[in-house]
């Protein structure tokens, strides 16, 4: 007969260790006299994380920094922001630091030069980023009859606050590129997926 309040836990049924009744004490586990004879995929969570960790992601050196600026940069067309970076490459600023003095240095030393946020940018290049960025996601239109910001902010070139400061809101961005892209057939498939504009009421 098993106690459970020893403590004991039991190994999978195909335990393959010098425990012929299949139980094991916890210090076992995390002790073992024996570290050869056991298999990780035999020990229940979380003992064998606790044996077994993962291995730790290295910090990205200076070269995999300067490739990852210069593939973002090639799909905006132009030097990321810090915050396009990070959202779009997964490294921290963090690790930017630990190899350049500053996020300037680090764009330079990629060969672009620095995206200036107070460059104003014109209304039409914002919505049609805005429509090519759809375009790619009609799925997503289809199901949601709207682009989530979080998808533009990851596919699109410039930073999704611009837009929805710009055109009153982003749940506004949908309206204004209607206007837009009214008359226009290159953007007919685009308007297609956009839900109808809502008729306002006549004051009487």
């Amino acid at each position: 007969m098993v106690c459970f309040a020893t403590g004991l836990y039991r190994l999978r049924k195909n335990a393959r260790t010098c425990h012929p009744e299949g139980w094991v004490c916890p210090r076992d586990l995390l002790f073992p006299a024996n570290a050869q004879q056991l298999d990780p995929s035999l020990i229940s969570e979380p003992y064998s994380k606790r044996l077994f960790p993962q291995p730790v992601q290295t910090m990205p050196d200076k070269k995999h920094i300067l490739n990852s600026i210069a593939a973002i940069a090639r799909q905006l067309g132009r030097a990321p922001s810090r915050s396009e970076f990070i959202s779009r490459s997964g490294i921290s600023l963090h690790f930017v630091l630990q190899s350049f003095p500053s996020w300037s240095e680090a764009i330079q030393a990629a060969g672009l030069r620095p995206y200036t946020l107070n460059v104003r940018i014109e209304d039409n290049s914002l919505l049609e980023d805005w429509g090519k960025t759809a375009r790619r996601n009609k799925a997503v239109l289809r199901n949601r009859a709207r682009l989530p910001r979080h998808i533009y902010r990851r596919q699109g070139k410039y930073n999704p606050h611009t837009l929805a400061n710009r055109f009153g809101g982003w749940s506004s961005v949908p309206r204004a590129f209607r206007k837009f892209a009214m008359g226009k057939p290159k953007w007919a498939d685009v308007l297609a997926l956009l839900p109808a504009p809502v008729a306002r009421p006549l004051s009487s």
